[in-house]
């Protein structure tokens, strides 16, 4: 997962985050999750990059989120990690789904899923009078 957050009044760290994306395509894996956060939100009056702006290079460059922000009123903070947390969570159960329905194959080892929920042990020890 990475978050690229720019400026809205600042359109100079809107340019930027073309070679952040670059940068970042070049050096993680080519199935990371890329968001896109344009922060300062409280700042309207002073925006220099609009939302559609956002939005479209959200479209164009393939990425999995873009919402506007402001650190300072808190506005969509947490929406935009709960957006997040939702796609990451979904490609866990498809990964974990994939996991389990993989079948065995002569000379590998089955892939097990992981067990969100640890199962209760059996008691043991001694046996009551």
């Amino acid at each position: 997962m990475a978050v690229l957050v720019y400026a809205i009044d600042n359109k100079e760290s809107f340019t930027h985050v073309e070679n952040w994306l670059n940068d970042l395509k070049s050096q993680a894996n080519e199935d990371v999750r890329i968001f896109l956060v344009g922060n300062k939100a409280d700042l309207e009056e002073d925006r220099k990059v609009s939302k559609e702006e956002g939005e479209k290079y959200k479209l164009d460059q393939h990425l999995d989120l873009f919402m506007e922000t402001s650190a300072k009123t808190g506005q969509n903070a947490r929406n935009v990690l709960v957006e997040a947390a939702k796609i990451l969570y979904n490609d866990f159960l498809k990964f974990d789904e994939n996991a389990n329905n993989k079948k065995d194959t002569p000379g590998k080892q089955k892939q097990k899923g992981t067990e969100l929920i640890a199962k209760p042990k059996k008691a043991q020890g001694k046996k009551c009078c």
